[in-house]
């Protein structure tokens, strides 16, 4: 794609490899309770890794650890896009919140469920 030059690849714990600020932040970060694994589609369950899909048993542990460095790596003016599981909203909403965000956006799906926070500080 050409983008040797404009791109740099690098592999850490959320986002402890990074320094930022970053005007945009985008994550799909791993968002199945534990409890659901057995209960996913097989096509999903039988072809993605565990550690892809699980966070914990509410489903929240990445954001929780996301929430932690949005703020450092967040610019200003920035804006975080995190994806979420259909009923996660108000759960994601509330961990980002006690990180001290105060802009939170919802945006739906093309099925019209919640499925994205809009951050921003």
């Amino acid at each position: 794609l050409g983008l040797a030059g404009r791109a740099l690849i690098v592999r850490g714990a959320w986002g402890g490899a990074v320094a930022g600020p970053f005007d945009l932040i985008v994550s799909n970060p791993p968002y199945v309770r534990s409890a659901e694994w057995q209960q996913l589609a097989p096509e999903i369950r039988e072809h993605e890794p565990e550690g892809a899909l699980l966070a914990g048993e509410d489903g929240l542990d990445a954001y929780r650890a996301l929430a932690m460095d949005l703020p450092r790596l967040l610019g200003q003016a920035g804006l975080a896009c995190l994806e979420h599981g259909h009923d996660q909203a108000d759960a994601v909403a509330a961990v980002m919140e006690r990180a001290g965000f105060r802009e939170i956006e919802r945006r739906r799906d093309l099925g019209g469920r919640e499925r994205t926070l809009l951050i921003g500080k």
